[in-house]
């Protein structure tokens, strides 16, 4: 492969270490998102246990005052129920933010081995390039001498024609 096309061929890999670099960056943006949302889902499950808790206890001692009706327990119940099945959504939201900020870890481990592989190719195609370079400048010495060679010989010659 000649230099110049080895030139074309770095500058793809360049622009291409770039690419991968801004996705390792934009990963890690998301992981960081996914890791926030899941703290937040945390929390909020956190307060909404301690809130029901309170809750709960309210209505109980509600209940332990008051001489209730059969068809009052069940407005009671339905409040409890409606606070289990809160808690299970919030349970279900913590799943679905861990899966996420575990996918995000698998995409940014992705993006660092891609961003990797792109550097390591394009060092390759570097040093290819120095070795091509070096290459050339030998020949071109070589060139030199074997010209300043033919010159230095047809002076010779020269010389011993006009002796």
């Amino acid at each position: 492969m000649t230099r110049r096309a080895l030139q074309g061929v770095i500058k793809v890999r360049d622009l291409a270490e770039e690419k991968a670099l801004i996705n390792v960056a934009k990963m890690r943006r998301q992981l960081s998102c996914c890791q926030q949302l899941e703290l937040e889902a945390k929390k909020k499950l956190v307060d909404f246990r301690a809130w029901r808790e309170q809750n709960e206890n309210a209505l109980f001692s509600a209940m332990a005052q008051h001489h209730l009706k059969v068809s009052e327990l069940g407005d009671y119940q339905i409040q409890i129920d409606r606070a289990s099945q809160n808690e299970n959504e919030l349970l279900l939201n913590i799943e679905d933010m861990t899966t996420k900020y575990k996918e995000a870890l698998v995409q940014l481990e992705i993006a660092q081995k891609t961003l990797c592989s792109v550097k390591v190719a394009c060092q390759k195609l570097k040093h290819k390039m120095t070795q091509l370079k070096k290459e050339e400048f030998r020949e071109q010495e070589l060139q030199e001498e074997d010209c300043l060679d033919e010159f230095s010989a047809t002076l010779r010659v020269i010389n011993k024609a006009m002796n």
